[in-house]
């Protein structure tokens, strides 16, 4: 039994491999989130149908069809967009291999509206979801901002705010690539 303990955890060991890089110990690039998404707005037009779902304090309305204008939602993707030499001690940056490839980016810096960026991967390198969490304060709150898209499914976008009362209003926007 202790046999078979230490080869399923050498098992298990061997399937996930981490490496965590920071500017100083090496060298790694951003990912180009406005690249990607430019890219992936271009083949929209290959869709033959959406299916929206924008809910509003619980609240939804729904629509679908093949003329929709998604550009503004995915904007917001490219606003959240880290790619700047000037932010890589702002970042580490950490690469996981479980079934997939995962790059993360995580803010080590609490004034990066980006806290987290995952980037997950297929074995060709072809993205396969790319997930975003941001974060800001103002005078008047807080938002918070978790993303989600996927090139073949669609994407969401949910916001929260809260104000300095704590009262809090949430909207999420669901876009379904109906094929």
């Amino acid at each position: 039994m202790k046999y078979v303990l230490i080869a399923l955890m050498s098992c298990l060991m061997a399937c996930q491999t981490t490496q965590h890089q920071t500017p100083e110990s090496s060298t790694f690039e951003f990912f180009d989130l406005k690249k990607f998404i430019s890219e992936k707005s271009k083949t929209l037009d290959k869709i033959p149908n959406f299916k929206k779902i924008i809910t509003i304090n619980g609240e939804s309305e729904e629509k679908e069809g093949p003329d929709m204008d998604l550009l503004d939602d995915l904007e917001i993707f490219s606003k959240l967009d880290i790619n700047k030499s000037a932010w890589l001690n702002k970042y580490d940056y950490e690469e996981k291999t479980i079934p997939v490839k995962v790059r993360i980016y995580r803010a080590n810096d609490p004034g990066m509206k980006v806290r987290v960026m995952k980037i997950y991967e297929d074995k060709s390198n072809a993205v396969t979801r790319l997930e975003i969490e941001s974060q800001s304060e103002t005078m008047i709150g807080s938002t918070q901002q978790f993303l989600s898209f996927q090139p073949d499914n669609g994407y969401s976008i949910l916001k929260k705010d809260t104000d300095l009362k704590g009262k809090t209003s949430e909207a999420k926007v669901e876009v379904l690539f109906l094929k």
